[in-house]
């Protein structure tokens, strides 16, 4: 079952709450009793009206990289103080197995809110949430937890739970790049000789795909952009469509002429640009045919 951990008086529920914050930091995210074995984050929040931090147990669900929170509030007719709380700052803590990162909280609508809650509703131990939703006219708000991308983030995880998504839901993705052209590009390996996949943002330039070895600005370029140095042919996949195609790196004018088509697609390149002395390559991919 997941549902708030608390909600059955404020002086109850924070007496509650505070025990199993206790336990959940002792005995490293996990806890016993009701929510024993059940998956349990601590979201931390700043309050609307306080500005102080705010400490809430929750339960949660997973969404490809993503974790999803419902704020149930046992079926009440109002909203839990950390939903007023994060609606005011989306930027939120987030403690869940043996990590502690930032993310940014988004309510979610329409119809992303009733897939996620599809989702859920299929597992039978979830079936608590129907009711809880019966209990009350208020629409129960699903939010969701995106991950703040910095130099603690495991870029290999993420990117792992990117492409599986991208396979799973036919080349779309949500969070971050929700709406965004997204394609996976396949290297080989310039040391190992083994196939790597790396998701990236791509523009367009007429027949042409278009994307950028930024590396979030950092001083050294990706691997998969010393890859096809080292081996130009490589494989596009867009959509669910799969396709060999030849990387090359632009350069002079054609360069920044690409460059600037790709800020159209991808806002903050230019603040990236910016962040490092290293000139971010732009990399075109061109269809090859058989």
């Amino acid at each position: 079952m997941t549902v708030q951990a608390n909600s059955y008086s404020p002086e109850a529920s924070s007496t509650f709450n505070e025990r199993l914050i206790e336990e959940f930091l002792t005995i490293d995210g996990t806890v016993s009793g009701r929510f024993s074995g059940v998956p349990l984050l601590l979201l931390s929040t700043t309050g609307a009206k306080t500005g102080r931090p705010h400490t809430t147990p929750l339960t949660y669900f997973q969404d490809f990289s993503r974790l999803i929170i419902i704020a149930s509030k046992l079926g009440s007719p109002t909203n839990p103080d950390w939903y007023h709380n994060l609606r005011a700052n989306p930027l939120v803590t987030v403690e869940v197995g043996g990590e502690r990162f930032q993310a940014i909280a988004r309510v979610t609508e329409e119809a992303e809110r009733q897939r996620l809650l599809d989702q859920i509703a299929s597992e039978p131990l979830n079936l608590k949430f129907v009711e809880f939703q019966g209990r009350t006219v208020r629409q129960l708000p699903v939010i969701v937890l995106e991950r703040v991308l910095d130099k603690t983030t495991d870029y290999n995880a993420f990117n792992r739970n990117l492409i599986e998504e991208f396979h799973a839901r036919g080349g779309k993705v949500g969070g971050i790049f929700e709406g965004l052209p997204l394609l996976l590009l396949t290297t080989t390996g310039a040391k190992s000789g083994q196939p790597r996949i790396a998701p990236l943002v791509y523009g367009t330039d007429r027949d042409r795909l278009v994307v950028v070895a930024s590396k979030g600005g950092s001083p050294t370029n990706p691997d998969w952009y010393h890859n096809i140095v080292a081996n130009p042919e490589v494989t596009v996949e867009v959509g669910t469509e799969a396709f060999p195609a030849r990387a090359t790196v632009a350069s002079g004018t054609e360069r920044w002429r690409l460059f600037n088509r790709l800020v159209g697609v991808i806002p903050k390149l230019e603040e990236t640009q910016a962040s490092t002395s290293r000139q971010l390559p732009i990399i075109v991919l061109e269809r090859r045919s058989g």
